[in-house]
């Protein structure tokens, strides 16, 4: 009964901990893949100011 019961738990757990782990991700790439566009964007810009 007890294995059992560890069993059920333990899956309940690793289900848990990936349904974090997906939406972390979503919300990191729906808030960092723009950040890291813009910081790129401003590195171009800032080279091609010195190069003028």
């Amino acid at each position: 009964m007890s294995g059992k019961k560890a069993a059920i738990i333990l899956m309940g757990i690793i289900l848990l901990v990936s349904l974090l782990v997906v939406i972390a991700l979503t919300i990191f790439y729906a808030v960092y893949e723009p950040s890291i566009n813009q910081s790129t964007q401003s590195l171009e810009f800032i080279s091609s100011n010195k190069k003028i």
